[in-house]
Formats: C-alpha cells, sequence, structure tokens
C-alpha cells in the first residue's frame, strides 16, 4: 500500500519541523517541506504529494502566487491545498481570490487539531477521487 504524502511550504522552518515530526509519528505518511515558494512549486512537481499545506505570507512567492503556480500546471492541478496563515484577516481575502471550496487554518493552533484537520481534508480527496 503507498502512504500518503503531505508537502509543508511555510518559511518558518519550525513549522515545518513540526508538523512534519507530528504527521510522522502519528501516521505513515511522507512529509516533505520546503522554506520558500519556489522550493515548494519544485519540490510538488518532483514528488506530486497527495497533499499541500501552504503559508500565505511568505517572501518573494506568496502563497497565493504559489497557488496559481501549482493549479496551473497539469501536474499539480489536482493536489488539494489547505491554506495556513497567521493572519486572521486574510481568510477572507484567501477566499475571495480562489473559486474552489479551500480550507484555511489559522495560527497559533493546537498542533494536534492541525494534524485531525490535515488528516480529515485527506481523506475526503481520496474518497471522492478514488
Amino acid at each position: 500500500m503507498i502512504s500518503t504524502s503531505l508537502l509543508v511550504i511555510d518559511d518558518d522552518g519550525d513549522f515545518n519541523d513540526l508538523v512534519k515530526f507530528v504527521l510522522e509519528h502519528d501516521t505513515d505518511w511522507k512529509i516533505f517541506t520546503a522554506l520558500d515558494g519556489e522550493k515548494g512549486v519544485a519540490l510538488a512537481q518532483l514528488q506530486q504529494p497527495d497533499i499541500i499545506l501552504l503559508d500565505i505570507i511568505m517572501p518573494n512567492l506568496n502563497g497565493l502566487d504559489v497557488y496559481h503556480l501549482l493549479k496551473s500546471n497539469p501536474n499539480t492541478c489536482s493536489i488539494p491545498i489547505i491554506f495556513v496563515t497567521a493572519m486572521v484577516r486574510m481568510e477572507p481575502i484567501i477566499r475571495a481570490q480562489i473559486t474552489e471550496d479551500i480550507e484555511v487554518i489559522t495560527k497559533p493552533f493546537d498542533i494536534m487539531t492541525l494534524a485531525n484537520q490535515v488528516i480529515n481534508v485527506c481523506d475526503r480527496y481520496l474518497v471522492t477521487n478514488q
């Protein structure tokens, strides 16, 4: 059986490490991380993860830029994306710029709640696309 894979794209290395630690401890998932949008797009194309956890506020390519690049590429357009932001006021802005149904998680949060949210989104996606 192939394990689920997740790509975390966030410029906060501690956040990436924490998500990786918790999900690898609680699941059999393979977790990849990228510290900026450019590396995240390249890694998404290379690894084809099952789901992406994407920060909004990053230098150079922000989360919305990364989202549009991934959705415009036939190799990555079907990967579900969960947005993560520390700025609560960003959620309505994100939702206004993206037409599809999306998940947005705001920081700070309980890391165990985050793991459950990511797992639930991935499970919903995998069930609807099988």
